[in-house]
């Protein structure tokens, strides 16, 4: 095992390039959701990227070849006016290439995303896709992301029109909708779809199957097999009849095999594993109602997380270790990001092929 383990990790660490960071612009949440994998609060100190370390990290970046950057860390309307600029220096850093632009991704909660889309739209921002997580209607979004109850009205609804306005206002390419599927959202999650399909102007929506974080003992969230199959049959066949482009991922580690077997069981993946460009197992014949299965984490080999405050990391575990910076590689502000992304692939993809292969 170990001989086959070094195999495939050696071959895997040259396989790709460097193509994508997720990218903080603050260590700042108003929400404590159930689920989340980050296991830290807003009480964190971090001594942030100044605007000319930004832009000294996104220059290494192009340099190597990166062209998607996702903004994902904490909740980016925090701090509206950093998230904005950050925004606005990846354009720049990258008008004077002739390749191609950079392509930027922000993921959102939305529920500070309203008052900031007039400022948003004054510094002439642009997306290239605006994700907002949304996990129920409003009582079950309310529960699983607690959402404090002085927030008022159908939160829900909120922050759907929101979505709509920054569309509207061009200030974004495409709109997504994210979702994480528990055992408490199972039954909504596809009336919640075709709902948003209907009334906003969504182009497509993703759904994470809950991936427990053992530390914080959230366990008791994962969906059963009656549960997961109920929604497979519900999602699809919403997807299919409205045309409804609809991607649910499974991430492809031991502790998720049970939900592969059950979407096999129920008739999905019917098709032999295939090996892309990225390493996904991919099921063509559901369309547009798919199934990604990681065989492979990519993430842990093209991607690498930079905090706000400079600190490199995996995709993966370190993230849920409490305070990130024990478990960095190390800062960006006092190294070169070629050298620490590879010192991430040499510690991550050893472990992650042990887990995932064996």
């Amino acid at each position: 095992m170990k001989q086959n383990l070094e195999q495939i990790s050696s071959s895997l660490r040259g396989l790709f390039s460097y193509d994508e960071i997720v990218l903080g612009v603050n260590h700042r949440c108003n929400l404590n959701c159930e689920f989340c994998y980050i296991d830290y609060d807003n009480s964190f100190e971090t001594n942030e990227m100044s605007m000319q370390d930004y832009r000294n990290l996104l220059m290494q970046a192009r340099d190597l070849g990166v062209r998607t950057y996702i903004l994902a860390e904490r909740e980016p309307f925090m701090t509206p006016s950093r998230t904005f600029n950050v925004i606005n220096l990846i354009r720049q850093v990258y008008s004077s290439e002739k390749s191609q632009d950079a392509e930027i991704f922000l993921v959102s909660n939305g529920i500070l995303a309203d008052e900031n889309l007039q400022e948003a739209a004054r510094q002439g921002v642009f997306l290239d896709t605006l994700a907002f997580s949304l996990d129920g209607f409003d009582k079950t979004h309310r529960n699983l992301r607690r959402i404090p109850y002085d927030i008022k009205g159908d939160i829900a609804e909120k922050i759907l029109q929101t979505a709509k306005k920054y569309k509207e206002y061009g200030i974004i390419k495409r709109l997504g909708m994210n979702s994480v599927l528990t055992n408490k959202n199972y039954q909504e999650i596809p009336k919640l779809i075709e709902h948003a399909h209907k009334n906003y102007p969504f182009d497509m929506f993703s759904i994470d199957v809950f991936n427990e974080n053992p530390k914080k003992r959230n366990g008791h969230l994962k969906t059963n097999k009656k549960q997961f199959q109920e929604f497979l049959k519900e999602t699809s066949d919403i997807s299919r009849k409205k045309d409804i482009k609809t991607e649910l991922i499974i991430l492809g580690n031991r502790q998720m095999r049970p939900y592969l077997q059950w979407a096999r069981d129920f008739g999905f993946l019917r098709g032999e594993s295939k090996i892309d460009a990225n390493l996904f197992y991919v099921d063509d014949t559901q369309e547009p109602f798919r199934i990604y299965y990681h065989l492979f984490p990519t993430e842990y080999v093209r991607s690498v997380r930079v905090g706000s405050d400079g600190f490199v990391m995996g995709i993966g575990r370190e993230i849920m270790k409490g305070d990130y910076r024990k478990h960095s590689i190390g800062n960006v502000k006092e190294k070169p990001l070629k050298e620490l992304w590879d010192e991430v692939r040499a510690k991550s993809v050893p472990l992650t092929v042990e887990e995932f292969y064996f």
